[in-house]
């Protein structure tokens, strides 16, 4: 072989394998884009509105109990589900549970408080039910505000869900019993 030849498979090898290397880095970069961009898309169609909705109620009402009472529940549960493929993995076990336990322990208290029929649920049993089902709510909402937090920081936008997590942690009375209220 001459050195000629040896020099022109060596060209079109480097080629091709430019080509290759190419296409590969490209491809690389377009999944880049494509994973940040469903990020921006989850964290615009639904973390910034749920957020924007959880700002409008003051935290230390923030539990089942209150939000039943005021009619905001159905806003929270239909704004999740409605937008459930933006969840996050994680949320959506807990949203199912809460949706399972809060759905009963709210029919339950009813039954229990509004009516004199007797034998159907103690009042008792309905507290714990609705205890379990706010506890069920603070697990969603700080699962859902820490989701929120870290989709911010990874897509290096500005974080409006920690001072929003910070304030339902220290509101003092989103934990309380629902017994309190009725004394």
């Amino acid at each position: 072989m001459k050195l000629s030849d040896i020099l022109q498979i060596a060209t079109m090898c480097v080629a091709v394998i430019s080509i290759f290397i190419s296409n590969m880095l490209g491809g690389i970069s377009e999944k880049k884009r494509f994973l940040r961009d469903q990020k921006l898309k989850r964290y615009t169609k639904f973390y910034i509105p749920l957020v924007q909705k959880m700002y409008n109620v003051n935290p230390k009402y923030f539990d089942y109990f209150n939000l039943q009472k005021l009619h905001l529940i159905d806003d929270f549960t239909d704004m999740i589900s409605s937008n459930f493929e933006f969840i996050g993995a994680k949320t959506a076990p807990l949203y199912s549970k809460f949706m399972i336990i809060g759905a009963k322990a709210y029919s339950d208290w009813n039954a229990a408080t509004y009516s004199h029929l007797t034998g159907i649920i103690s009042l008792e049993d309905a507290t714990k039910e609705l205890i379990d089902a706010n506890h069920a709510l603070n697990q969603l909402v700080e699962d859902l505000l820490l989701e929120s937090a870290q989709l911010s920081q990874e897509l290096g936008l500005e974080d409006i869900s920690t001072p929003l997590l910070i304030s339902f942690r220290n509101a003092p009375n989103h934990k309380l019993e629902c017994t309190l209220r009725h004394k």
